[in-house]
């Protein structure tokens, strides 16, 4: 199977894939395939075949990034500090709508999910919603929630950082 464009296809076709990345060193593919022929629109990627354990695909993998989201580890750190129960269900509201940013959600309102399981979207599906909804339902609310992030900022050291919100 072949990835892109054929000569033939020509600038003008709609179908035409953008050209291949030139192959090098960071990427690290099976014999079987030809890195010329892949095109990814992501900076990053990792596939693996976990039945294996062998990596498939890889590009830039060690390199060191920013992290995604500040707000979202925090938010996970003072959920987790708080102790409260990992299983209790929580139920996705319109309270939980990002207003700031407008970002749309894939939480249904309704949704019942644990608090446990609204920890794991928010971090790693970068979800807003999710990370509302642990706010709103922390003691004392969003409010008490958003003083707990800047408290813990400052015990760590990060003087220069502050939260108004659990989805950053």
């Amino acid at each position: 199977m072949t990835l892109g464009c054929s000569e033939q296809d020509g600038p003008g076709n709609a179908l035409a894939s953008p050209p291949p990345p030139e192959p090098s060193v960071e990427y690290s593919l099976l014999p079987h395939l030809d890195s010329r022929s892949l095109y990814l629109k992501s900076d990053v990627a990792l596939v693996l075949d976990e039945a294996e354990g062998t990596v498939l695909y890889e590009k830039k993998t060690h390199e060191r990034r920013p992290i995604a989201s500040l707000a979202k580890l925090m938010t996970a750190m003072v959920t987790l500090d708080a102790g409260l129960s990992e299983d209790e269900v929580i139920t996705i509201t319109r309270k939980d709508r990002d207003r700031l940013r407008g970002s749309r959600s894939k939480l249904s309102y309704g949704t019942k999910l644990t608090r446990s399981d609204l920890l794991k979207i928010a971090l790693a599906g970068s979800e807003n919603r999710a990370a509302l909804a642990l706010g709103r339902t922390y003691p004392g609310g969003k409010e008490a929630f958003v003083a707990a992030m800047n408290e813990k900022a400052k015990r760590l050291g990060m003087n220069d950082s502050v939260f108004r919100d659990p989805a950053g």
